[in-house]
């Protein structure tokens, strides 16, 4: 999958090169936000958020752990204070966007999508669809992340989804 339009809605496939999977060490997240914050420009974001770096970003994944996207990091840089994984090739990424994306994602996930809520700079671990995943919320939409081996299903409900919202719409008027 490149891009698909289904209505008002664009799904893309997105790839982020690398991924660093970080697991602070005990007692050590603090230490390790500021060593982030020198080396890639922006410290560990807080549960449910992520941040712009210098080349990339750097989101929350879960407790005491982050993924740096778009950035080399190195083990000696670290410090010892955290475990670092390749994680490049384990997820696939999908970017929603268009007027009726949230629509199409409220099909599938268990938030509250509303950008009061969940506005750019969140990001939650959440079911999508039977999928776990993690949803990405940015200016232009949603990053959905799941697992590269569930990444055909993911885009077969995002497509269901899309074709119900829009003939929806179209029965509305929209």
């Amino acid at each position: 999958m490149d891009e698909r339009r289904i209505g008002s809605v664009r799904l893309v496939s997105r790839a982020h090169s690398p991924v660093t999977g970080i697991a602070a060490f005990r007692d050590r997240a603090e230490m390790l936000s500021a060593r982030l914050q020198g080396i890639i420009g922006a410290p560990l974001p807080k549960t449910g958020r992520w941040a712009a770096t210098s080349s990339g970003f750097v989101m929350w994944a879960g407790r005491d752990r982050w993924f740096v996207v778009g950035e080399a990091l190195s083990r000696d840089a670290l410090g010892g204070l955290a475990a670092l994984t390749d994680e490049t090739h384990a997820w696939a990424v999908a970017e929603l966007v268009g007027g009726g994306a949230s629509d199409v994602l409220a099909r599938l996930v268990p938030l509250d999508l509303h950008p009061a809520l969940f506005a750019p700079g969140h990001v939650a671990r959440a079911p999508i669809g039977h999928m776990p995943g993690c949803v990405r919320r940015t200016a232009a939409g949603f990053e959905l992340w799941v697992w590269r081996s569930v990444a055909g299903t993911l885009v077969r409900e995002l497509e269901a989804a899309m074709t119900r919202v829009a003939g929806r719409a179209a029965l509305d008027g929209r």
